[in-house]
């Protein structure tokens, strides 16, 4: 290294000094490619599973308040049949709103080819559970319905 010029020097230390840039951009391009790939997954697996299961939750909460006010409804002195059948439609739409999204959640978890295959298996039974525990709730909603009419 002592014998070359300072010509060759400067030459082989921008060299190096280009090579290491080149290698940083590369790998950096690589991390941006993969974390592009975590980010895509996740809006259109995760979240979007999320998001079904929220509205899930939401119409369960509707279902509640609906079920309240047809008690209320039923309670009272007066006739409040066209009261009790309004409610009733907005409970069935609720309804129909909840299967719809976990159905969607069951479809979304259908098409996903990242999750492992016992994690999916784990949350279609636990789908399957919800499923049978909202049908539990629209039975005890139905009742109520008929017992106020």
């Amino acid at each position: 290294m002592k014998n070359l010029k300072i010509r060759t020097k400067l030459i082989l230390g921008f060299g190096l000094l280009i090579a290491a840039a080149v290698a940083i951009v590369v790998y950096s391009a690589t991390g941006l490619g993969r974390l592009n790939d975590e980010a895509t997954y996740l809006s259109e697996h995760a979240f979007v599973r999320y998001s079904y299961i929220r509205d899930t939750e939401v119409a369960m909460m509707e279902a509640r308040r609906i079920m309240n006010r047809i008690s209320m409804y039923g309670a009272m002195e007066t006739d409040e049949t066209s009261e009790i059948r309004a409610q009733e439609v907005q409970y069935r739409a609720t309804a129909g709103r909840a299967a719809a999204a976990l159905a969607g959640y069951r479809a979304n978890l259908a098409l996903d080819q990242v999750a492992d295959e016992g994690a999916v298996r784990t949350a279609l039974g636990n789908v399957d559970e919800l499923e049978r525990q909202l049908q539990l709730y629209w039975d005890a909603i139905d009742a109520v319905i008929a017992a106020s009419l």
